[in-house]
Formats: structure tokens, sequence, C-alpha cells
């Protein structure tokens, strides 16, 4: 879990960008620029919470019931969120995974 990679002190790339890509997601419009229905009951919160590119780490991140209490208080989980977040919406998903897959190798 990622709660236990932040204990691990271990590498939250991959967990964070799949955070990111699902933050993302919730907004309701895919890269190339499409909008598409979210099919779930809470779908108008969550994509309150995205809907502010400028506060989506703060609200969606500390939505406790989502999240808990440890993953917004890592500063290294929160940067690698952003840091995915930023690579998603400049390289897309393809370049975003490319450069991912290259970092680890």
């Amino acid at each position: 879990t990622i709660n236990r990679l932040i204990l691990d002190e271990g590498n939250l790339a991959r967990a964070s960008l799949v955070v990111a890509a699902w933050a993302l997601y919730l907004k309701g419009v895919d890269e190339n620029g499409a909008t598409y229905k979210i099919p779930d009951p809470r779908a108008e919160f969550c994509q309150a919470l995205v809907a502010d590119d400028a506060l989506i780490t703060q609200r969606l991140l500390a939505v406790e019931e989502i999240f808990g209490s440890a993953i917004p208080k890592s500063a290294a989980f929160v940067a690698a969120f952003e840091q995915n977040l930023d690579d998603l919406r400049t390289l897309g998903v393809s370049g975003t995974l490319e450069k991912l897959l290259v970092a680890k190798a």
C-alpha cells in the first residue's frame, strides 16, 4: 500500500502516478480534449476536488476517507504526486510512462 511505501521510505513514483492519473481522470476530459462521464455516485463531489488546477493537491489529498492522514503529510508522496501530475499534463500518458520506465532502468 501507499502507506507502507511511505513508512518504508520506498519509491513512490508509480503509486503517486496512479493517484495523479485518477485526479486527471476525475476532470472528465482526456488528453485529447474529449469529454466523458464518470460513472460514480460521488463523481460530482470528486470532480469538485479537482476543478481548480492550483488546488488539486491540497483538496484531493486532504480527503481523509480516501487517503487517510499519512499520505497528505508525506512530503515525498506529495512531491511525487505533483511531479506526475505535471508530467501527465505536459508529456501525456505515454510520455509520462516512458519517463518513469527510463528512470527505473
